[in-house]
């Protein structure tokens, strides 16, 4: 392969650790329902159609995809947590395997994206309209190849009621004028690369300065996977990629409702799963 930019793992990000344990048992049940002897390899197979529909150049072939994993009984709310970030990881890690280009993994990650758009106003339309007295939560994202998982997290938070501002693609000083415009009861940075934590920690800062209240600060993502301090590195509150968590322990609540946030706990069994599709 030609040489391209310096690898960073556009697909990784804070998607590495978003919460679907509970989501994926529930599917794989609908799964085992039509293909009992063989549900993780369905679901296997599942994610890797999705993958080939991002890919592909042939029209129709995403919304084939699609079609599939609602023909197996997946929800719009099961295709955006649990697929999407599982398809997501694969275009990862073909990337950092070198198996496809950086294009190839930015055409994808362009066409997830606005897979999880489109599944989103499809939930608005299906569901009833949820309280609007839910937290005002601010997501910034510190990488700009790592805005899939930020926009899971932001569609899991809408779900449960919460408001949400994501912050991406945007300067220091104009995130700061956006924080000092609005309100907002919680800040979560998604964090993944450890070369970027003295942004992180700056970030954290300006946002201590310009806020009047002191706004709990939670960082997240890849990066508190390596063993470092993050959270003294950064002077974040906590440091955490369970997002529920993260609203409890800063004493927010959400408005529950089918597959939404206190559903969502962890990728251990969606990757014991994958792990499991050839044995």
């Amino acid at each position: 392969m030609s040489e391209g930019p310096k690898k960073a793992t556009p697909l990784q990000g804070s998607v590495a650790n978003d919460n679907v344990d509970a989501l994926a048992s529930q599917v794989l049940t609908v799964v085992a329902s039509r293909s009992p002897h063989n549900a993780a390899k369905v679901y296997n197979r599942l994610v890797q159609q999705l993958v080939e529909g991002v890919r592909s150049m042939e029209r129709g072939a995403q919304d084939a995809a699609l079609q599939e994993l609602r023909r197996y009984g997946c929800t719009p709310t099961d295709i955006a947590d649990i697929y999407i970030p599982a398809a997501a990881r694969v275009l990862g890690d073909e990337w950092c395997r070198d198996e496809v280009s950086f294009a190839d993994v930015t055409i994808g990650t362009a066409r997830l994206q606005g897979m999880l758009r489109d599944l989103e106003r499809e939930w608005m339309l299906e569901q009833p309209k949820m309280p609007a007295n839910g937290p005002s939560i601010a997501i910034v994202c510190e990488d700009d190849f790592h805005t899939l998982g930020s926009m899971v997290i932001a569609g899991q938070m809408r779900r449960v009621g919460a408001s949400v501002r994501l912050l991406l693609g945007l300067t220091m000083s104009e995130r700061m004028e956006i924080f000092r415009e609005h309100s907002f009861d919680i800040v979560m940075i998604s964090a993944t690369r450890t070369e970027n934590l003295e942004t992180t920690r700056k970030l954290v800062k300006n946002i201590r300065t310009t806020c009047e209240n002191r706004l709990p600060i939670v960082v997240g993502g890849t990066v508190i996977e390596h063993n470092i301090n993050v959270k003294a590195l950064t002077g974040a509150d906590h440091v955490m990629n369970d997002p529920k968590e993260a609203l409890e322990l800063c004493g927010l609540k959400t408005h529950h409702q089918g597959g939404g946030l206190s559903e969502i706990r962890s990728l251990t069994t969606q990757k014991a799963l994958m792990s499991d599709s050839d044995r």
